[in-house]
């Protein structure tokens, strides 16, 4: 068995083996980047499927002009009409269906989006305080709401504090308050008219409003890195595929 050689002390790149030694590599998984992902992908599948609405709406509108040149409103069917208005009905009352129907996975997209773009705000503003509060600081911020995280860690590092009638946290404050009304639900009702119900803009449940709920919570990202004197992250404006942070650090 070869005689063990005894270990020598050596530099490199300006570290000794035995400083070396005391590091090691350490892994997190940044959910903060994992969710906002998800929503990116939730909006594109939301784009995707309302093509599908459109369609439907157009054969809907179809049927019912088609049926309104038939039997016009307040007049009287001619004689052999009604075996037509019948057919029409039937053809109308399925694209009534389709209709909804459509609408189906683009809605469950559309709250996935909001509520997965908070889902990346706190776990971010939450990552960024424990690194840098400690002891009861810590804990105290912990306890607090979403919106005063993001509202006081600027400040209790010294920093320049978000204003929350100012954007970007204004357009952020909204993005909460669909999130809110998704996850903690209240029944809304209305008269049906046949066309999408006017409570679904109060919840957010619109392509335009789930692309400002990311465009929302990326500005709130990047603009806390500013505030606190950091680099925004990498994975803010890219499309991450691999979710692990590993870094180099002092082994306790």
């Amino acid at each position: 068995m070869p005689a063990m050689k005894k270990q020598k002390k050596a530099s490199v790149a300006g570290t000794s083996l035995s400083e070396e030694a005391r590091r090691t590599a350490m892994i997190r998984l940044d959910v903060d980047a994992m969710y906002l992902s998800a929503a990116v992908q939730a909006l594109s599948r939301a784009e995707k499927a309302s093509k599908r609405i459109t369609k439907a709406e157009i054969k809907r509108s179809s049927l019912r002009y088609q049926l309104g040149q038939v039997c016009p409103p307040d007049e009287i069917p001619e004689d052999g009409a009604y075996a037509k208005i019948e057919r029409l009905a039937l053809a109308l009352e399925d694209a009534d269906y389709l209709v909804d129907e459509a609408y189906g996975p683009v809605l469950q997209d559309l709250a996935a989006v909001h509520i997965l773009s908070v889902a990346s705000a706190e776990a971010h503003i939450n990552t960024r305080a424990k690194e840098l509060l400690e002891g009861r600081l810590w804990d105290s911020f912990e306890r607090l709401s979403l919106d005063a995280k993001w509202l006081m860690l600027p400040s209790l590092k010294q920093r320049p504090a978000f204003k929350a009638g100012a954007e970007p946290f204004q357009s952020f404050d909204k993005v909460v308050r669909y999130r809110n009304s998704l996850v903690h639900y209240k029944a809304h009702k209305e008269p049906w008219m046949n066309e999408p119900p006017e409570f679904l803009n109060k919840l957010g449940l619109s392509l335009e409003a789930a692309e400002q709920s990311i465009s929302s919570v990326r500005s709130m990202i990047a603009e806390l890195a500013n505030r606190l004197g950091q680099t925004p992250p990498l994975w803010l404006d890219g499309k991450p595929g691999n979710f692990y942070n590993i870094q180099v650090e002092d082994y306790p």
